[in-house]
């Protein structure tokens, strides 16, 4: 059988069967279409998140409040109620060797309202001026939190662009 004959043949076995044919192209293309999109788009998270986790530094380390007991796991052990992190840790973990900057933070949920009248609910975390350098923050605008204004009990904020939009539009 040559070339020739097999091309005819196909052309032939295609022609007789139209919808047969179109059916099994469509699949194919969608089967192809479908694989290239999981693909690109399981890339496209894998780099998302690497960049997150690389944005945290790889060198950070978090400690929370608590005990946790040997062979309760942490949800019976009641992580996060207990309230055992004081300020002057703060120095202590300093010493450590390798411990090069920390940065206290606290979190909670809030509704937050402006003068102008609107409101948004956000979590608000109260840190210091090491936050910006431990975490690996970059400010759009404006500067962040000072030494001076946390000692002088001043009203500094840095808000994110979501929260400033919802307070203040524009």
């Amino acid at each position: 059988m040559t070339l020739k004959d097999i091309i005819q043949e196909t052309y032939s076995a295609l022609s007789a069967n139209k919808i047969r044919s179109g059916l099994t192209i469509l699949g194919i293309v969608i089967g192809i279409g479908s694989v290239i999109a999981m693909v690109s788009i399981g890339e496209g998270a894998k780099v998302q998140i690497q960049g997150s986790i690389e944005s945290l530094g790889s060198n950070l380390l978090t400690i929370l409040p608590g005990v946790i007991q040997p062979g309760r796991g942490i949800v019976s052990s009641g992580r996060g109620a207990a309230q055992t992190l004081e300020n002057k840790d703060v120095d202590i973990i300093l010493e450590i060797d390798g411990v090069a900057m920390v940065a206290p933070e606290v979190s909670r949920r809030f509704q937050i309202v402006a003068p102008t009248g609107n409101n948004t609910n956000t979590t608000v975390t109260g840190a210091d001026a090491n936050f910006i350098f431990v975490r690996n923050l970059t400010l759009a605008e404006g500067s962040f939190i000072t030494d001076s204004g946390i000692r002088g009990l001043g009203r500094e904020a840095v808000l994110g662009a979501t929260v400033a939009q919802d307070l203040f539009g524009e």
